[in-house]
C-alpha cells in the first residue's frame, strides 16, 4: 500500500496552538457518526476518546468495566470499548478507552492499536507526516 503525505496543522479554533500531527477521522458506532480530528500520538500507549464523543455515539460508557490509567497529569478512569473508525480510506476497529472527563482531543490514536497497523514516519522540520497501513495479511 502506497503512503499517505499528511501535514501538521494547527488545533481547530485555536488559531496559535503549535502544529500537531492530526487526520481526520470519522468513529462509528451503531449508526452513530463521529467526525473528528485525531492526534496521531506515538507516545500514547493506547488509542482514546471522551466521554462527550462517546455519549454522542450513544455508548453506555458507564456500563462499561473501568481500569485505571497514568499520564503526566496522573492517573484517570478509563473504559474499553471496540469502535470502528474510517481514516484515509481504511475501515478498521479499535479498542479505545474512554477518557473520563474533557480534553482538547477529541481522539488520540496510540501505540496498541494504530502504531500496530501503520507505519508513521514523523518528519516535523519538514511539517509533514507520511501514513502506511499493512496489506491485509501482512505480519510485522
Amino acid at each position: 500500500m502506497s503512503a499517505v503525505r499528511c501535514h501538521y496543522s494547527r488545533l481547530p479554533g485555536f488559531p496559535k496552538s503549535p502544529l500537531m500531527p492530526t487526520v481526520e477521522v470519522n468513529l462509528i458506532h451503531e449508526g452513530n457518526q463521529f467526525p473528528t480530528r485525531a492526534l496521531i500520538d506515538s507516545g500514547a500507549s493506547q488509542s482514546a476518546i471522551t466521554t462527550e464523543v462517546a455519549e454522542f455515539l450513544g455508548i453506555d460508557w458507564n456500563s462499561v468495566r473501568s481500569f485505571t490509567g497514568f499520564s503526566i497529569q496522573g492517573a484517570y478512569a478509563c473504559h474499553p470499548y471496540p469502535l470502528k473508525i474510517e481514516i484515509l480510506g481504511q475501515t478498521l476497529t479499535f479498542t479505545f478507552n474512554i477518557i473520563e472527563g474533557r480534553s482538547i482531543f477529541s481522539c488520540i490514536l496510540g501505540q496498541e492499536d494504530f502504531f500496530k497497523v501503520a507505519r508513521v514516519v514523523f518528519e516535523r522540520y519538514r511539517e509533514v507526516f507520511e501514513i502506511t497501513f499493512k496489506e491485509k495479511g501482512q505480519k510485522n
